[in-house]
């Protein structure tokens, strides 16, 4: 809540929600900043940040300490986390403020490891950094998309390793219909129908963008059409059957241009 703050009340909700529920939480509270001043929901509903419409929401007064909310715990301290990422006991402060908040949970274990790994939806994102001891390399098998490669290329195996990162989309968790998995630019207005699948898609003009879409088998050999105020734009078609994926590489225009996909 330093600095980014929730684009929607919903999101805090949900938050004090998912506390209620069993969850336990430790808050970094700091003063009201610079964007805490622009007219969004907090302000709307009468609080000076979001951090304090988030405590109201969880029935907590602005006060440091260990709480209990719910069947949850919350755990507020009141230290601004850029301020601890600059110091060389940044890290320990955290730490121990994790470890007072697991002693309050059923089975918690801490184990620390040499790498950072999430899985949000069907995206997979880890790090490790440059001087970690790993006891053993992580390794996900599957199908990935790799985001971090221009060409956007399917791993069948992904390694991490000291210093590297990983961001990558998995296959597997994507389902089988139609839709853009992957793009370098805006996409909108989807649709499939009888003649094939259109949308549109804006980014900056120059830029080469790469879309990578999952559609079914009749779009083997299918012809692609980009279109930008009325005139063609060069498009390269790539297709990798056994992933059903369709791969667009055509040059952004700086303004919305017509994709249109026809199967064969």
């Amino acid at each position: 809540f330093e600095a980014f703050k929730p684009l929607d009340k919903k999101a805090a909700q949900a938050l004090a929600n998912w506390v209620r529920g069993g969850g336990a939480l430790l808050f970094f509270v700091t003063p009201p900043d610079s964007f805490d001043t622009v007219q969004s929901w907090w302000r709307r509903d009468g609080f000076a940040s979001a951090a304090q419409a988030l405590l109201s929401r969880l029935g907590l007064q602005d006060e440091e300490g260990l709480q209990r909310v719910g069947r949850g715990w919350v755990l507020v301290r009141k230290n601004s986390p850029a301020a601890l990422a600059g110091r060389a006991d940044g890290g320990e402060h955290v730490l121990r403020a994790v470890q007072e908040l697991c002693r309050r949970l059923s089975g918690c274990k801490i184990q620390p490891k040499g790498y950072l790994a999430l899985r949000r939806g069907p995206y997979l994102i880890a790090a490790s950094p440059h001087d970690a001891l790993l006891r053993e390399l992580r390794v996900w098998r599957g199908g990935f998309l790799d985001l971090l490669d221009g060409l956007v290329p399917v791993r069948e195996e992904l390694t991490l390793t000291p210093g590297k990162v990983i961001f990558a989309l998995d296959l597997a968790k994507v389902g089988s219909r139609p839709q853009v998995l992957v793009s370098a630019s805006r996409i909108k207005d989807f649709s499939v129908g009888s003649s094939g699948v259109r949308f549109l898609s804006r980014g900056p003009r120059g830029v080469v963008c790469k879309t990578v879409l999952r559609l079914p088998t009749n779009y083997k050999n299918a012809v692609a059409r980009v279109v930008a105020s009325g005139e063609p734009v060069k498009v390269v078609l790539y297709r990798d059957e056994s992933r059903a994926l369709t791969y667009l590489t055509y040059e952004n225009q700086g303004q919305w241009v017509e994709v249109e996909l026809r199967g064969k």
